[in-house]
């Protein structure tokens, strides 16, 4: 999953200052957009609701492991519980959760004798106001969610990168690496194609069966005139107090912004 990290406040300015996306569960991750106090609370109730359930005494590495699209119709029905509680103001900038997992193939679908176990793949969103799950028809693929879906020039580029036959695959020797590689793309799209209320600093996370990376699309830059640009993530909060706290700080009311 890749994710900006720039919040638009209601007087419209702008800053880059939260993290969007995070581990909810074995292997699971989930991002939002929209209301900015909606979606963390949502992501902290999943985080929250699949802790509950983990076995306290469970197999290490990957013995266990949720299957998303049941975490999804469980979850569904209670985040649009949350957001008809949240205030009419906040409901008003929408609200979107992506979830991303994997587990293992389904008893349907067996593999062959001695054939390298690969993850089955679910890519989920939920939109407000009843976050009704609505899986990916594809396992190979990618979604959007937020101001960047609307965006044809960042959907188009995007979805090359998911082409088989492309060869920046071929990064993935190294774990993790392909999805560096696709996050350092899109923010050199981002700075190439500037658009209102979406930054170019990202956070790359990236989930395994038994592993999670994280990462961002820090660089080095160096223009024709000879200079050079650390273009290097600012300072982010990962949690809504956090973020309340920075909100303080900058002279920023929270009420009102969107992710």
């Amino acid at each position: 999953m890749i994710s900006d990290v720039r919040i638009t406040f209601s007087d419209v300015t702008q800053s880059d200052m939260l993290r969007k996306v995070y581990p909810v569960g074995p292997w699971m991750l989930a991002g939002f957009a929209g209301s900015v106090r909606i979606g963390m609370t949502l992501l902290d109730n999943l985080q929250r609701s699949l802790a509950a359930t983990i076995p306290q005494n469970g197999p290490e590495g990957y013995g266990f492991v949720f299957n998303p699209d049941a975490v999804a119709e469980d979850w569904g029905p209670r985040a649009a519980e949350i957001f008809a509680r949240m205030p009419a103001e906040e409901k008003a900038l929408g609200s979107q959760i992506l979830l991303v997992g994997v587990n293992n193939p389904p008893p349907e679908n067996p593999l062959p004798p001695n054939s390298r176990q690969l993850p089955y793949v679910h890519i989920i969103k939920f939109s407000w106001p009843n976050f009704e799950p609505q899986p990916a028809a594809e396992r190979w693929t990618a979604q959007h969610i937020g101001s960047g879906a609307n965006i044809d020039r960042f959907v188009e580029s995007i979805k090359g990168l998911f082409n088989f036959e492309n060869g920046t695959l071929n990064v993935e020797m190294t774990p993790g690496g392909w999805g560096t590689l696709l996050g350092h793309s899109v923010g050199r799209l981002v700075r190439e194609n500037p658009v209102d209320g979406i930054g170019a600093h990202a956070n790359i996370d990236t989930c395994h069966l038994g592993n999670m990376y994280r990462g961002n699309n820090n660089e080095r830059i160096f223009p024709p005139d000879g200079t050079i640009i650390n273009f290097e993530m600012p300072p982010v909060a990962e949690t809504y107090e956090e973020f309340l706290s920075l909100c303080a700080e900058r002279g920023k009311a929270a009420t009102g912004a969107i992710g």
